[in-house]
């Protein structure tokens, strides 16, 4: 039997659409999203407080820490964030003044910590795409000045913030 190009293209394309049929598509590219953990603490001329809080609204242990730490990486990412923040401080010439606040960030995946800048935000910033089932931690330190808190000696009284939160790549 004799076919012509066309016949050929033709049953060449049916093959290739057979094979193809069952494939599925790619899945959408995968994203960082909040896991709930996170810690919180402020510091002021009166005194300090703090939150934390665990992966899925967990509760967290006496210790305040959560039961999934060791599977997210959160202690190593937290002080590898905690570390690159501040560096980004250190390195930054922000002097806290009323009204205005300084702003340190760095992240941290898988242990490795990147001093993030004064505008990071982690929801928008992350490195993309990420690897399904990464975990990432987030940590921002804020320092304001206080004029009505009462530093003594004719000081500025600083008041500073400090947040840390964990990211899931799903």
């Amino acid at each position: 039997m004799n076919r012509g190009k066309s016949g050929r293209a033709a049953m060449f394309a049916a093959v290739c659409a057979a094979m193809f049929a069952g494939a599925a598509l790619p899945a959408a590219a995968a994203d960082w999203s909040l896991s709930g953990r996170y810690q919180y603490f402020s510091e002021t001329a009166l005194g300090g407080q703090g939150a934390n809080g665990c992966q899925d609204q967990a509760t967290p242990l006496p210790s305040g820490d959560c039961r999934a730490d060791p599977a997210s990486g959160w202690a190593v990412n937290f002080t590898a964030s905690m570390a690159a923040a501040d560096a980004d401080e250190a390195a930054a010439a922000c002097v806290p003044g009323y009204p205005d606040a300084c702003r340190a960030t760095g992240y941290a995946i898988d242990g490795r910590g990147i001093a993030a800048g004064e505008y990071f935000e982690p929801a928008r910033d992350l490195p993309r795409p990420c690897v399904a089932g990464a975990y990432a931690v987030s940590y921002s330190i804020v320092r304001r000045a206080n004029p009505d808190a009462d530093a003594g000696a004719g000081g500025q009284a600083i008041e500073s913030e400090y947040r840390a939160d964990e990211f899931r790549c799903r």
